[in-house]
């Protein structure tokens, strides 16, 4: 009994140290086994260093890419360029020169000259266009006295009354027994007397009678209530611009000296009211009258026919 337990003790024994070495083989092959799984994780790319350099930098073989453009050049170079049709340009015509001569014997081409330098003389300075007295311009009022200002009407009345005052003179000489006085016109009304014309021309009443505008039935109200028609007659049969005692004597020299001082006052506040250019257009007007002068002229294509030409620039 004795001998069967030693055996079985010892036997147990052998078991333990059995059991102990097969642990010590199944740690290893885990610990191999682990190793060979994170050996298979690692990618390849981080694995395969062998064409990396030791800085850290891949080597790229660049002996493929330049055969690759050298066959690229060749392909290209041995491709035929496209062919396209020349353009033809249009053929320009010379225009011919043209020569107008005036009865002067001036002459003008109608070929353009060579541009030069200009000369001094021929560069403007100063300003051009519309002037300072009329950039300012609120009403109708303003741009009116713009051009007829005041000391034109005053030159009027002062004309006027001189001519009423002769002639009434000479009439009273002549029949003393029916005396007549003059009533010198002033400022104020020789305005009323201006703005009856222009308000005449407004209505186109050139075919009207005074007696048909100050009727009191077909007639307008604004012409009876600015003064009466006799008034009217009066400062229009006295109505003058300049001296005329003295007016023999400077049409001698002057076709104009009817009207010459007017005239005079007129183109100085044209000058003043527009700058001109170094462009200019001059344009002629026929101004339609029937009075008594000796520079009237008659043109049958103009709508007025009879007038006097007047130049503009």
């Amino acid at each position: 009994m004795d001998k069967r337990k030693r055996s079985n003790f010892n036997q147990s024994k052998y078991w333990l140290d059995d059991s102990e070495h097969f642990d010590d083989k199944s740690s290893d092959e885990d610990t191999n086994v682990n190793h060979d799984s994170e050996d298979a994780e690692i990618p390849s790319t981080l694995q395969d260093t062998s064409d990396e350099s030791d800085d850290g930098t891949v080597e790229k073989d660049s002996g493929d890419e330049s055969d690759e453009n050298s066959v690229d050049t060749k392909s290209m170079s041995d491709e035929e360029p496209p062919r396209r049709r020349a353009k033809r340009k249009p053929q320009v015509k010379p225009t011919p020169v043209k020569i107008f001569s005036s009865k002067s014997g001036r002459q003008w081409t109608s070929k353009e000259l060579p541009k030069k330098k200009l000369p001094i003389a021929n560069i403007l300075r100063q300003r051009t266009g519309v002037g300072l007295p009329a950039a300012d311009i609120q009403t109708l009022k303003e741009a009116f006295q713009l051009l007829i200002t005041q000391e034109m009407v005053l030159l009027l009345v002062k004309e006027t009354n001189r001519r009423a005052h002769l002639l009434l003179e000479r009439w009273s000489e002549e029949n003393p027994d029916e005396k007549s006085q003059w009533r010198d016109t002033d400022l104020e009304e020789m305005w009323a007397f201006i703005g009856l014309l222009l308000l005449a021309g407004v209505h186109r009443a050139k075919n009207e009678t005074l007696d048909e505008l100050w009727s009191m039935i077909n007639g307008r109200p604004i012409f009876r209530a600015t003064m009466s028609k006799n008034r009217f007659k009066s400062l229009l049969q006295f109505c003058r611009f300049d001296n005329t005692t003295t007016r023999e004597e400077r049409l001698k020299v002057d076709k104009l000296a009817a009207i010459r001082d007017l005239w005079t006052m007129f183109l100085a506040r044209l000058q003043i009211c527009y700058m001109p250019g170094g462009s200019l257009t001059v344009d002629e007007q026929l101004i339609p009258t029937r009075g008594r002068c000796n520079f009237r002229q008659y043109i049958p294509s103009k709508p007025g026919k009879d007038g006097v030409e007047i130049f503009w620039c």
